[in-house]
């Protein structure tokens, strides 16, 4: 995968420093190679990606200090819910993403619910057009 990506010319494009909402994930590709990335939905574009070998705290806290550098300033973050990474961003709103939202209630949730509250609840029979999308995407 690394040669792969090693012949590849990457395109930068300079965004003028503003406010932000970041919108951060890391991408595996296989055991060991990693690359975070973190994007603002308002301007459509990845203001930040670097390779990293683990999902850490510390990679958000090196990716935020670099965007922080470069005279970003994030107003709110949306995080995948890796455990610690929320405590890097403390002083801002942190959001969870939808989808791991919802994969955290069908957690807890029965997945043929008996009872009716159970049903009500949303257990994987209900009808629920807009549920059905959303747990069908990823971040």
């Amino acid at each position: 995968m690394q040669k792969q990506l090693d012949v590849v010319s990457v395109v930068k494009i300079s965004v003028a420093p503003q406010p932000v909402i970041a919108v951060s994930d890391t991408t595996f590709f296989g055991r060991g190679y990693a690359i975070l990335v973190i994007r603002c939905p308002w301007l459509k574009k990845n203001i930040h990606f670097h390779e990293v070998r683990s999902e850490t705290p510390e990679e958000y806290r090196k990716a935020r200090h670099v965007l922080e550098q470069k005279g970003y300033r994030i107003e709110a973050t949306v995080i995948d819910g890796k455990l610690g990474v929320s405590g890097i961003f403390h002083d801002i709103p942190v959001q969870l993403c939808q989808f791991h939202q919802i994969a955290t209630v069908r957690r807890y949730l029965a997945s043929r619910p008996k009872l009716q509250a159970g049903k009500e609840l949303g257990g994987r029979h209900s009808s629920g057009r807009t549920r059905n999308r959303i747990t069908d995407h990823k971040c």
